[in-house]
């Protein structure tokens, strides 16, 4: 049994604040719908209760089927690879993709090459990764020879690995990114690899040339400054979610906020849609808009709905950790790579 399921609604300080509202308000009714009210919040409280069990049931579900699935991966990379030919067993239906003469040449055409491109294909055919891929990631992604997706046993920790062909933009064989999760919900950390650039090479950074002018004496001079450049490449970037920043250095805190909010976006993709559906983006089948536009036509009804509320008076859904219809990110799970339920 999970421990989550040994915790009793509320436990954490965001749903021990919001349940005070409740009790507070309570307090402002009359005798009478005060007794009522205070035996329907204890159903309410039941029923939270029930959803902290059945989520937590669920997760030891996603777990337990990361094990079965992480095989199939392996697989997959193995013959996008060129690691080794298919074998007859993988061809059982191949009567329904091919004409007899194409079945009785199997034998011949048999082979142990690399798909080339292959998820570089997958990756830029997938709407939700293309405003991150940059012109000169291109090149770079086509050298990606396969892409691990790696859950912990326990928690909700989870790791992508990106292994490359020798290329003349970095040393490394593998590009790997651990996302250390405060919760089911929240990325607290990130541990990337620091990518060992040859000379010249690193599309992560840029120079901007600006003027400066000097108050005392007027003129202007022109000085070069190195920025960071957008990249799919700051995916594999370090940030620590949890570090104390000072007061002067909130700007810095909000852009780490902002990155890990990227990369766990970037996270959910892969897992939801470029581990599960590789062959059908390479395809050109998949492009992954039609779930953008779903999503978007979610967020739109919802906003119908709080105007509406706001208009009458309202106050509209209260969404937060207490509510019992959760809508989260992808986890590290077989739901997902950064939170969010399959």
């Amino acid at each position: 049994m999970a421990e989550s399921i040994l915790k009793k609604y509320p436990h954490e300080e965001e749903e021990i604040k919001y349940e005070k509202e409740i009790v507070d308000a309570i307090k402002k009714l009359p005798i009478e719908q005060r007794f009522q009210a205070i035996a329907l919040n204890n159903y309410i409280l039941m029923r939270k209760q029930l959803d902290l069990e059945v989520e937590s049931q669920i997760q030891d579900i996603v777990r337990k089927y990361n094990k079965i699935q992480a095989p199939l991966m392996d697989n997959v990379n193995q013959i996008i690879a060129g690691q080794r030919a298919v074998t007859e067993e993988e061809l059982a239906d191949a009567k329904t993709h091919l004409t007899s003469e194409e079945v009785e040449q199997i034998g011949q055409n048999l082979t142990t090459d690399p798909i080339p491109g292959y998820w570089h294909k997958v990756l830029t055919s997938c709407v939700k990764l293309a405003s991150e891929i940059s012109d000169a990631d291109h090149e770079i992604l086509k050298f990606i020879t396969k892409i691990d997706h790696i859950p912990e046993d326990e928690g909700e920790d989870f790791s992508f690995v990106f292994h490359f062909a020798p290329n003349e933009y970095f040393e490394n064989q593998q590009l790997s990114v651990k996302f250390i999760m405060i919760d089911e919900q929240e990325v607290g950390k990130i541990e990337g690899t620091d990518i060992k650039w040859k000379e010249g090479k690193d599309i992560t950074k840029k120079t901007i040339t600006k003027k400066q002018k000097n108050k005392k004496t007027g003129k202007t001079r022109t000085v070069n400054k190195t920025v960071d450049a957008d990249s799919f490449f700051n995916f594999f970037k370090s940030v620590d979610g949890n570090a104390q920043e000072d007061d002067d250095e909130e700007n810095e805190e909000d852009m780490d906020g902002q990155r890990i909010a990227i990369s766990q976006e970037i996270a959910v993709t892969l897992q939801d849609e470029i581990v599960s559906y590789h062959l059908e983006y390479f395809l050109g089948l998949r492009t992954g808009e039609e779930d953008l536009e779903d999503e978007l036509g979610g967020i739109d009804e919802e906003d119908e709905e709080d105007e509406d509320d706001d208009e009458e008076g309202g106050h509209g859904h209260k969404h937060g950790k207490n509510c019992a219809h959760k809508h989260k990110p992808a986890k590290g799970g077989a739901a997902g790579g950064a939170g969010g339920e399959k």
